[in-house]
């Protein structure tokens, strides 16, 4: 297993370079369908598997080979052959990361969300979601909810663009003309 691959394509976060920061099969569930068979190492305790220094040494030179190579990385993302938040040092590696630049995503099953350090961890990244950027603030009086979002989208003849409301604008809008 290699702690830093591809950069593999990606339909949500385009040209994605992954990161193992944990060992192959370790997750908190054991699923049927899981893309990467059965777990043989179930746990919910979080730990260290391997040394931020580690991580970040492989996925920069991994970065610097594909800049190198004029291939585009649009994520450094954390997708692990198991669950991701099981390690105990993954927001110590997510700030180590962000200097090299590149946008940073974690793939997860959300089983141990209900800890503030994974919270804390995962407030950190890049990943917009289409309710809005993953937050855990509290807003009327509930915690770990999004805040609600209402968007006004415009057909623009290429896609959707957000017309309203004007800090999520990404085009204005077009009014229809009267005759």
């Amino acid at each position: 297993m290699s702690i830093a691959f591809g950069p593999v394509p990606s339909r949500r976060l385009g040209r994605s370079l992954g990161i193992n920061n944990i060992p192959a099969k370790t997750c908190t569930y054991s699923c049927v369908y899981c893309q990467v068979g059965s777990t043989l190492n179930m746990q919910v305790t979080r730990k260290t598997f391997y040394d931020t220094a580690a991580i970040f040494e492989k996925v920069e030179r991994k970065v610097r080979e594909t800049r190198d190579a004029s291939e585009p990385v649009d994520f450094l993302t954390f997708v692990s052959d198991g669950e991701p938040t099981l390690d105990i040092n993954l927001g110590k590696t997510i700030e180590a990361l962000k200097p090299l630049g590149v946008k940073i995503g974690v793939i997860s099953n959300a089983s141990l969300i209900s800890q503030a350090p994974v919270r804390d961890a995962l407030e950190s990244i890049s990943v917009n979601t289409p309710y809005g950027k993953v937050s855990f603030r509290q807003f009327d009086g509930f915690v770990n909810q999004y805040d609600p979002l209402n968007y006004l989208v415009q057909w623009s003849g290429t896609g959707f663009e957000v017309v309203w409301p004007e800090r999520y604008r990404t085009a204005s809008p077009v009014l229809p003309k009267s005759d």
